[in-house]
């Protein structure tokens, strides 16, 4: 028979049974809260993720309602047009149709709503012959009768007219628009601007100018984070602005008004725009023939992938302040059975302050 082992082995191995059995389940435990963390993490990262997507495609969803809206002015304006053109050849009955186009104030939808009717500050009929009518603010302007005498120096648009002139009957032509521009910090004594919209009728060419203040009302639209509307520079400094851009990358409407396109008064002619950060202010904006500075990786991103691919895009950038801001861009593309035009005719683009994407923190939530 073997013998017992010695007294000291038996202890060391009843002390080694112990150890084990009281820091089995600290390990245990202890692999099963590691399991429990990565789990967790994993859990919260999928969170953060699905968080960040969805605010993504609510400010994508904003952008497109802009630019919907946009095209919603320009079809109504090719409507009013084929209206105007049914009505008889007198100077009087275009002068009283314009007026009766201005928006009831039980039928205006303001900016917490659905948008805007189209406002229009000028209406041109134009003659085969050359001769023209002109209506500012609703009223005949007798000083202009014939092409020669629309000057675009007066923000009368004969660029559109003859533009218009070359479709064929019952097209509809979307024209540049006319400012004056105003730099930043000076007195604005007339910040109208106008867009043509010009039809070829069997008569001549019917233009109507819609008021760039129907543009300003956009951008007072409700967007993510759907904060109450204040001041327009306010909202922007504080990340949550709206801007619309034309064909051309240049601006129609943005909260800081010395960016939108304008023409000099001195010369009667297009402000060349800025090219660089140091002429901020000073001229409007372009996206594309700005050459240098903090904006230029954000417009290279709009012109080599939003603007190609046509569709919406949400992408981070910097703003001239060097804040960065997420960006949602949408195409502007109004209907080509009505214009026949190729591609959009610009695009609306909805900037948000970053801490509104920021993946949400783990917090501990107390027990009652």
């Amino acid at each position: 028979m073997d013998s017992l082992p010695p007294e000291p082995i038996r202890r060391a191995a009843l002390r080694s049974w112990f150890v084990i059995l009281f820091t089995a389940p600290v390990v245990l435990g202890a692999g099963f809260w590691a399991y429990q963390w990565q789990t967790g993490k994993q859990e919260m990262s999928q969170l953060a993720n699905d968080f960040i997507q969805r605010q993504n495609r609510v400010l994508a969803h904003d952008a497109l309602r802009v630019s919907g809206e946009v095209s919603s002015l320009l079809l109504q304006a090719a409507r009013d047009l084929r209206a105007m053109a049914a009505l008889p050849a007198q100077p009087k009955v275009y002068e009283s149709f314009l007026q009766a186009l201005k928006p009831l104030p039980s039928l205006k939808r303001e900016p917490e709503g659905q948008g805007a009717f189209p406002v229009y500050n000028r209406a041109l009929v134009a003659s085969q012959n050359g001769k023209l009518l002109l209506i500012r603010d609703g009223r005949i302007d007798p000083s202009v009768t014939r092409l020669s005498e629309c000057l675009a120096k007066d923000l009368c648009d004969v660029a559109s007219v003859s533009s218009a002139l070359k479709l064929e009957t019952g097209k509809v032509y979307i024209g540049k628009g006319l400012r004056w521009y105003t730099p930043q910090g000076a007195a604005d004594s007339d910040g109208t601007g106008t867009l043509s919209v010009a039809l070829k009728g069997e008569r001549g060419v019917f233009v109507l100018g819609i008021d760039f203040h129907s543009f300003d009302l956009l951008t007072r639209l409700p967007a993510f984070p759907y904060q109450k509307r204040g001041e327009a520079l306010e909202d922007y400094e504080a990340g949550n602005y709206i801007y619309i851009l034309d064909r051309d990358t240049d601006l129609l409407a943005h909260p800081k008004p010395w960016h939108v396109m304008g023409i000099d008064r001195q010369t009667g002619q297009a402000l060349p725009p800025m090219r660089n950060d140091a002429d901020a202010g000073k001229r409007p904006l372009n996206f594309t023939l700005y050459q240098e500075g903090v904006l230029r990786p954000y417009f290279d991103r709009l012109l080599e992938r939003s603007f190609k691919a046509s569709e919406v895009d949400v992408f981070q950038a910097a703003n001239l302040s060097g804040t960065i801001r997420v960006i949602s861009i949408a195409p502007i593309i109004p209907d080509s059975e009505v214009f026949g035009l190729k591609g959009p005719f610009g695009y609306a683009g909805v900037g948000c302050a970053l801490e509104y994407f920021e993946e949400p923190e783990p917090r501990l939530i107390p027990y009652y």
